[in-house]
């Protein structure tokens, strides 16, 4: 493998970021210190999915002495394992050099273009969560040698699911949400507590704003401290029939007005910016979601709250692109968070078996 002296992939888009439908694009660089007999370059493009649900669960020896624990309801140990899915979305290879057929490939430095029609159905978007699950997408090159082991090199690539915020499905605002709550105090009960909620729109991008709607209703004889909005991911694992589920707080705010005894506020456009943020996710075995929760803080803890689902996506809305944002074609990657990590995991790297 010492003749092999650089090798290398580039991608036309110097941020390695594509929108399904798109073609990837760019070149393979070989540099080679002596001649080298090939059956030619090979590349793949490869998709695909993988989490983990760790399960307990217990469960009791097959011995007579088992059977009576079993009986009386013992516990004799607990069961540990981890169950693992994967999932694939796409997966193509092809030679962009020669064709199988042994040839000499002489000494100096050589560009290998290619180009990939990324499929243009739903491709969930790239993502790196913890240790349980990621989505990824890659470009494996390889230099396939006749006589001797083959070398590959893979890069790593971001996709983007097209989300598109100006749908006029995610233009439309879900139905305002409502809850109420009887709060009795000293043993007596008072009046009820309303809590009413609702955003401008259902679809959002990093960096836009929600414009919210609140408005409180409060017939109790206790004064509310305020009002406190989050912004809630939920990540959402699917393995053979098991569900693993984590809520992580993505951004906070406190609207610090107290709502006395007998009295009504009213919040109108109130504005929550949308942090960066990876997109929503849904695949088989994986969901990312996110919702707003809208809650009443009461000094004794009777808080009250309202849920409303929100989709985040990856395609703005119009009027902001010219401030903000890069339409589809050309896109800006600290708009969206796909939560790839950087550095040597995820550089160029040769593989040779």
């Amino acid at each position: 493998m010492m003749s092999i002296l650089l090798f290398r992939i580039e991608f036309s888009n110097k941020e390695s970021c594509y929108y399904a439908g798109e073609t990837l694009t760019g070149n393979v660089i070989v540099h080679l210190g002596s001649s080298l007999e090939l059956n030619g370059v090979m590349l793949r493009i490869y998709g695909r999915a993988k989490s983990r649900v760790e399960i307990n669960n217990d469960y009791y020896h097959s011995s007579r002495k088992a059977a009576q624990n079993k009986q009386s309801g013992q516990r004799l140990q607990l069961q540990h394992w981890s169950s693992i899915a994967k999932e694939e979305f796409v997966d193509g290879a092809k030679y962009i050099q020669g064709n199988g057929t042994p040839y000499i490939l002489d000494s100096g430095r050589y560009k290998f273009p290619f180009h990939f029609q990324l499929p243009n159905e739903d491709l969930p978007t790239s993502y790196e969560g913890d240790d349980r699950c990621y989505i990824r997408y890659s470009v494996t090159a390889t230099l396939d040698i006749t006589n001797g082991k083959d070398c590959s090199i893979v890069r790593m690539f971001t996709l983007l699911a097209p989300i598109d915020v100006n749908d006029s499905i995610l233009q439309k605002p879900h139905p305002a949400q409502e809850s109420e709550k009887d709060i009795c105090c000293c043993c007596c009960q008072s009046g009820p507590l309303f809590l009413h909620a609702s955003a401008d729109r259902s679809g959002y991008c990093p960096g836009e704003e929600i414009l919210l709607q609140i408005k409180i209703e409060n017939y109790t004889n206790k004064a509310m401290s305020g009002v406190e909005v989050l912004l809630i991911q939920h990540l959402t694992l699917k393995i053979e029939g098991n569900v693993s589920t984590r809520e992580q707080t993505c951004s906070k705010l406190f609207l610090d007005t107290s709502t006395g005894k007998k009295e009504s506020v009213v919040w109108k456009d109130k504005r929550f910016r949308i942090p960066v943020l990876p997109p929503t996710i849904q695949c088989k075995i994986m969901e990312l979601n996110y919702s707003l929760t809208v809650t009443i803080l009461d000094r004794n803890g009777l808080d009250l709250s309202v849920y409303i689902p929100i989709i985040i996506g990856t395609i703005p809305l119009e009027k902001l692109n010219e401030k903000t944002y890069s339409r589809k074609g050309s896109i800006n990657s600290s708009d969206v968070q796909v939560h790839t990590n950087q550095g040597s995991k995820f550089s160029d790297y040769i593989a040779m078996p």
